[in-house]
């Protein structure tokens, strides 16, 4: 009896290592099918983003919107120029996608989004556009601000939260943070 126990043992621990193993391996493939989605996503132009070019594009008028993350604060709204509107609009066009992530840097990713929910901002300010009625018809978020497209390659190999959404060539960064609406934003 006592010599049929340890083959038991032995083979019970085995079934169960390779249920182990076959969980990873399932789990690692799901990962990288993801991944794959994840990369082939970032090839192409987000949607959201062409979407927010084409309503800069039709704005007629916007305002940066500052929200504080405490209760009882209300809203700053800093409205933008007539001048400033119109290099706004000379700007978007040239907002990029941030690059797909390397594989190391997106699984970083996938495991911060799973230990912390969001970023922790005081407050966040956002680049509204408005229709003719004063309507909003699509915001860019500043909060995180932009990355320099001539830094795509690092960006590549990074991941921090609340990176930028969005990249700008460095030029047409520098003109954006100049604008006065712009600045009074980040002092308000």
């Amino acid at each position: 009896m006592e010599s049929t126990r340890l083959p038991l043992l032995v083979l019970s621990s085995l079934i169960l290592s390779s249920c182990q193993l076959a969980e990873q391996w399932q789990e690692a493939r799901k990962l990288d099918e993801e991944y794959a989605q994840y990369v082939e996503r970032c090839e192409k132009e987000n949607e959201s983003l062409v979407k927010l070019k084409k309503a800069a594009a039709e704005a007629a008028g916007a305002q940066i919107r500052i929200m504080h993350a405490f209760a009882g604060k209300s809203d700053i709204i800093i409205p933008l120029s007539a001048e400033e509107l119109a290099t706004v609009r000379e700007i978007i066009p040239h907002l990029q996608d941030m690059p797909a992530l390397c594989r190391e840097a997106w699984d970083s990713q996938q495991e911060a989004f799973r230990t912390m929910t969001h970023a922790n901002y005081f407050r966040f300010i956002d680049l509204e556009f408005l229709n003719e009625k004063g309507e909003k018809t699509d915001e860019l978020l500043l909060t995180a601000g932009f990355g320099a497209s001539e830094h795509a390659e690092d960006y590549k190999r990074e991941f921090y939260m609340g990176s930028p959404l969005y990249m700008l060539p460095a030029d047409d960064i520098r003109r954006f943070e100049a604008l006065p609406a712009v600045k009074q934003s980040k002092h308000p």
